[in-house]
């Protein structure tokens, strides 16, 4: 028997828990043992930054601090972004999924245009660690570097910073 089948409950016998993962999340408890999961393997969530307006199209999510404390979770690079006709271009995603998922709920109170595209200045994980919030908000969103970049994320580089961040 496969776990779907047990799950969803009578295989051939006709007995079976009959609890579909729907249904345990149903329960009380199991929503919040699975949210308590997800925080501490996420991280709690970044407190928004207001962007402030550069210019007519640019904005800028402004980071004070130029060091990771637990107090600033790791904000220690600006998140910039540009309004085009076609939708919100990113310089730089921030330094953790939670601080790319700010800037996120920070571009909705600014425009209603979806996210085309992301770019990574260079290699410093405070740079390009939020690019997997915007990845899995904008499913195919392009993300670009420079191919020594890319490959610097890939290698040493991009695994001290995902470590050192952490």
């Amino acid at each position: 028997m496969d776990r779907r089948r047990f799950l969803k409950g009578s295989y051939k016998t006709g007995i079976g828990l009959g609890l579909g993962a729907a249904s345990l999340s149903l329960i009380p408890e199991v929503r919040l043992f699975a949210q308590a999961v997800d925080d501490f393997l996420r991280g709690p969530p970044m407190k928004d930054i207001a962007p402030k307006q550069i210019s007519k199209r640019v904005w800028l999510i402004y980071s004070p601090d130029s060091f990771p404390t637990p107090e600033n979770r790791g904000m220690m690079s600006n998140i910039t972004f540009v309004v085009t006709q076609k939708g919100v271009v990113i310089l730089d995603s921030g330094a953790s999924v939670q601080i790319g998922e700010m800037a996120i709920r920070m571009i909705k109170t600014v425009t209603t245009k979806p996210v085309i595209g992301v770019f990574n200045s260079h290699y410093h994980g405070d740079h390009w660690l939020g690019n997997h919030a915007f990845s899995e908000a904008y499913p195919n969103l392009p993300i670009y570097a420079l191919e020594e970049n890319i490959q610097r994320i890939k290698g040493v580089e991009g695994s001290l910073w995902r470590g050192a961040l952490d």
